[in-house]
């Protein structure tokens, strides 16, 4: 059975989410854009979430720079026994626990990135867990799970990340233009000239974010796979915190108590209707198929 992890908002209950295990954001290193936590922030809530029986995971997804590879090797040196897991995207992360050999530790979370097989075998074969692409159809990660479910997690709810940049492309955008706004730490909108969405669109000291316009929700979906995968994971990013909880709670009654999914289903479009399956109904291009099948 699939474990749930959600991102640890700053006044969370930690006893009424109904999950298996919380993500703590570094402030110092990950990219992800509601509340993050210090070193020493996230030491303290650390020994909170185990005092819940709950695993414990530290994001530390952002790209890493030269200028960034002392201060990182220190932190990690400060929190790599502290935590269950760490999710990561930069290979420089990889390497110190490569030598540290605790590589099952990891969580890779390249975003957009690992949407094969091919390329989620590396990972497999070496032990690290993986966070599967959004813009796959269901076919291809039920295809997927078949093969190397156990080391797979599925981003199954929120605003996808679909772009991101260290260049503060609004900072950037704002001095061409002299607009003399401060735009930096805010939640806008990117609209296309020629699309009716408006995609989320964040700056912040670590750089420039862009999110789908919908909210990805796989939920029906996940009884067919939930025995072949390791983790789910339920985005909190510009949720608040409230509805982010209601949402917890649902998916853990629909993998849990499995009660009826329809009405379940319409429980979380209540909370927002802004639900998208994404790809998900997509026919895949990418799987070969019988000759008799065309």
């Amino acid at each position: 059975m699939a474990k749930i992890y959600v991102d640890l908002k700053r006044e969370a209950n930690l006893s009424e989410y109904k999950c298996d295990g919380f993500i703590i954001n570094s402030s110092e290193f990950s990219c992800y854009n509601g509340e993050t936590f210090s070193l020493e922030e996230a030491l303290e809530l650390k020994e909170l979430v185990k005092k819940e029986n709950k695993i414990v995971i530290l994001n530390i997804d952002m790209i890493i720079s030269e200028d960034d590879l002392e201060a990182l090797l220190e932190y990690l040196d400060k929190t790599y026994k502290e935590f269950d897991y760490f999710i990561y995207s930069d290979m420089a992360i990889r390497y110190y626990f490569e030598e540290k050999n605790i590589v099952n530790k990891l969580i890779y979370n390249p975003q957009t990135l690992v949407a094969s097989s091919s390329e989620l075998t590396r990972y497999y074969e070496s032990g690290i867990n993986v966070l599967l692409a959004n813009e796959l159809s269901y076919e291809e990660i039920e295809k997927i799970c078949d093969m190397c479910g156990s080391y797979i997690n599925l981003e199954v709810y929120g605003y996808h990340q679909m772009f991101y940049s260290k260049r503060k492309l609004i900072s950037l955008y704002d001095k061409f233009f002299s607009l003399n706004k401060d735009l930096h730490d805010k939640e806008l909108s990117l609209k296309e000239e020629l699309r009716n969405e408006f995609y989320p669109i964040y700056e912040s000291n670590k750089g420039t974010f862009i999110y789908t316009d919908y909210i990805y929700c796989l939920f029906d979906e996940l009884l067919k796979i939930v025995d072949k995968v390791n983790f789910i994971k339920i985005n909190g990013v510009f949720i608040e915190e409230n509805d982010y909880c209601k949402v917890v709670s649902l998916y853990n009654r629909l993998l849990n108590e499995r009660e009826n999914v329809s009405i379940l289903y319409e429980e979380l479009k209540r909370i927002n209707s802004n639900l998208s399956k994404g790809f998900l109904l997509n026919k895949s291009i990418l799987l070969k198929v019988n000759e008799n099948e065309k």
